[in-house]
């Protein structure tokens, strides 16, 4: 049991009277408070000032139609571009660069597409091969090709020439077949494009690019740049040749212009 004198109650009294004292001391006040109000968007600023986030409202609402405005002026366009291109490109000739088109220019330049041709024509192979060709010789047209075929073949592949032996379409010689690298043995058992890859050889072999033509390749390559007046043969001195190929010569002379005419050039 505590045991209190008049002295230690007498601290005790003086001690709470002082906390009492301290808790009901007033609070200073200071200018700025630990938190602002949020401002109720009906209160009036203070004048000049501008409420930012009414600005960005304004900003945003004219961008907006800005946007819708361009959007809308941009689908006009298009729709008025579309219509334009339609009535200028719905009648526009297609035009057709293929092997295959430019071999319709045979019967336009002769009035028919020779007998025979139709087939190589219509032998995708084949045609493949002329665009192989194209492509290593800018200059080589399927016209020329058509011609220098009927020419020397008929567009015969299986064609062998009793007297000289020559075979194929192009009826290749065994001496140029040799000197060119040509499979001789078997080039008329050979498909028409086989037999175009064994004659690009032959245009390796005399170095074609096509400044002269495919005919005076055939009849004499190494007249092949010599002017059209050039004498090649003549009747009296080359009476073999005259004989296996009468149509290059006129007036018993054959020169490069004859024989290239013979051969459509």
């Amino acid at each position: 049991m505590a045991v209190y004198t008049k002295k230690s109650l007498e601290e005790m009294r003086k001690q709470l009277t002082e906390d009492d004292a301290r808790s009901t001391k007033p609070v200073r006040k200071t200018d700025r408070p630990y938190f602002t109000p949020r401002r109720r968007s009906d209160t009036p600023l203070p004048e000049g000032m501008t409420d930012p986030i009414q600005e960005l409202m304004q900003e945003f609402s004219s961008r907006s139609a800005t946007i819708v405005r361009k959007t809308k002026e941009l689908e006009e366009a298009k729709n008025k571009n579309a219509s334009l291109r339609s009535e200028i490109f719905d009648d526009e000739e297609v035009i057709d660069l293929s092997p295959r088109a430019e071999a319709a220019e045979v019967e336009e330049v002769t009035g028919k597409t020779p007998e025979g041709a139709d087939k190589l024509l219509r032998d995708d192979k084949f045609m493949n091969q002329v665009s192989v060709m194209q492509d290593k010789y800018p200059n080589l047209t399927v016209n020329e090709l058509i011609n220098v075929i009927e020419g020397e073949s008929a567009f015969d592949t299986t064609a062998v020439n009793p007297t000289t032996k020559a075979k194929g379409l192009f009826q290749i010689t065994k001496d140029a077949a040799k000197e060119a690298g040509i499979n001789y043995a078997s080039l008329d058992k050979m498909s028409a494009s086989d037999q175009l890859k064994e004659y690009d050889k032959y245009l390796e072999r005399w170095g074609y690019d096509g400044s002269y033509s495919l005919g005076i390749l055939q009849a004499a390559p190494s007249f092949r740049n010599e002017s059209p007046n050039t004498v090649v043969y003549t009747e009296s001195k080359n009476k073999k040749v005259f004989e296996l190929n009468p149509q290059w010569f006129k007036d018993g002379v054959a020169t490069v212009g004859s024989i290239n005419n013979y051969y459509g050039y």
